[in-house]
């Protein structure tokens, strides 16, 4: 399949094969391993995914009910099978994506999340919620009574992976 890839690449330019072409070739012939030859590809260095996880210490400026009701929902979330955790970026993103916080409130209390999953279903128990990209719906956590109801939409976020 690959050669089959790499030879219309080749007819299609003909000796003028694009950089990616080359990159791609390269990736292939060295056995699928990415390839960062280049100064300007740099590897991609992610903190490694755990099964439990503290929000304290990832976000200590962060008021204590962001932090606490944040930790509920994320021992919550790793309840489900298989399911492991990361620090990414100013949120928390679960592996297999169904589910993520997607800022832990520093100012504010509370976090924004986002939910895999019929829109419908997740606003029936979220009010706030609201249609997100890519299937996802985004809600804003402020209340212990909104942190219960995402709580509810974990198991709809979960069959909608």
């Amino acid at each position: 399949m690959w050669q089959f890839i790499l030879r219309f690449i080749r007819r299609l330019f003909g000796n003028t094969v694009p950089a990616a072409a080359q990159r791609f070739e390269r990736m292939f012939n060295e056995g699928g391993q990415r390839v960062c030859s280049e100064a300007t590809e740099r590897p991609v260095s992610m903190p490694p995914a755990v099964v439990c996880f503290d929000i304290a210490e990832c976000f200590p400026l962060a008021p204590r009910d962001s932090v606490v009701w944040a930790q509920e929902f994320v021992e919550h979330a790793l309840r489900m099978p298989g399911v492991k955790v990361r620090k990414y970026g100013a949120g928390i993103e679960f592996i297999p994506k169904f589910v993520r916080i997607e800022r832990v409130y520093t100012r504010n209390h509370g976090f924004i999340l986002s939910l895999k999953g019929d829109y419908r279903q997740v606003r029936e128990l979220l009010p706030n919620a609201s249609c997100g990209m890519w299937y996802y719906t985004r809600a804003r956590i402020t209340t212990k009574a909104s942190l219960a109801a995402a709580i509810k939409c974990i198991p709809i976020a979960w069959r909608a992976r």
